[in-house]
């Protein structure tokens, strides 16, 4: 597990700890208030809730920033991934290409196929874009 995903691991692990601790807090909280005494609604209970939370001033909890945090990383994440993909392809690719063209009695086969895959795209519009792109070596 990269260090990236093992600190994203942690930041979930935290959100889940605090979560817990703060239903705790919600629950002694309405106990002490004697919430438990009454008969209140959901409706009632959440617009008691909300009046209350709307006469505070804003202030974002440690949950909230944590989320933000998590959100990042894992935006971090999926971009780095996309550009170890690219890397991937562009490598994967040349050495197609090198084998290609230095060894053209063994792999004479490649771009044959390739022109097959690119016709399967489904607009024939990028097909033929596609394949504009790679026509020279596609002759080969």
């Amino acid at each position: 597990m990269s260090k990236s995903a093992e600190n994203l691991q942690k930041m979930r692990d935290e959100v889940a700890r605090i979560i817990k601790r703060e239903e705790a807090r919600l629950i002694r909280t309405a106990r002490n208030a004697g919430y438990f005494d009454r008969q209140v609604k959901t409706p009632e209970l959440e617009q008691l809730i909300k009046q209350g939370l709307e006469a505070l001033p804003l202030k974002f909890s440690q949950l909230h920033k944590l989320e933000d945090k998590i959100a990042m990383a894992e935006n971090k994440i999926s971009t780095e991934e996309r550009k170890l993909d690219a890397r991937r392809k562009i490598l994967l690719g040349a050495f197609l290409m090198a084998q290609v063209k230095h060894r053209p009695e063994q792999f004479d086969w490649i771009p044959k196929e390739l022109e097959k895959f690119l016709d399967t795209h489904t607009s024939e519009k990028i097909a033929a874009s596609n394949k504009e792109v790679l026509a020279d070596w596609l002759k080969s």
